[in-house]
């Protein structure tokens, strides 16, 4: 007995396996979203072609649908910011090291 289903089952209650309940679709501004057609407990990505603007649209289990806007950028990658020490930095810190290792060796030799 051939269990799969004619493409024209599916969508009524019918399982159709490898597909996901959250998809990408594309409309023509927040009107165009407002009405893009979802089922209970459905929700959808809508992408704005005018604008830099997706919405999450998504239906609750009675069919109410809320739709949420959000604006998107390319996010850069950060680099970590080069820091140089001043020579003057430099000496400041050169000095602590020396004055650390000056007083462990004095205290070392002290016990001595």
């Amino acid at each position: 007995m051939n269990t799969q289903y004619p493409n024209f089952m599916q969508g009524y209650g019918m399982p159709s396996f490898g597909q996901s309940s959250h998809q990408v679709e594309y409309v023509n501004g927040l009107e165009s979203a407002k009405s893009y057609p979802l089922r209970p407990n459905e929700s959808v990505i809508l992408m704005d072609n005018d604008k830099s603007v997706f919405y999450h649209k998504q239906a609750d289990a009675s069919g109410f649908c809320t739709i949420k806007a959000y604006e998107f950028h390319e996010v850069q990658e950060q680099r970590p910011e080069d820091k140089y020490l001043t020579k003057k930095e430099f000496n400041e810190w050169l000095s602590q090291i020396n004055a650390k290792q000056n007083g462990g060796q004095k205290h070392e030799s002290s016990e001595k």
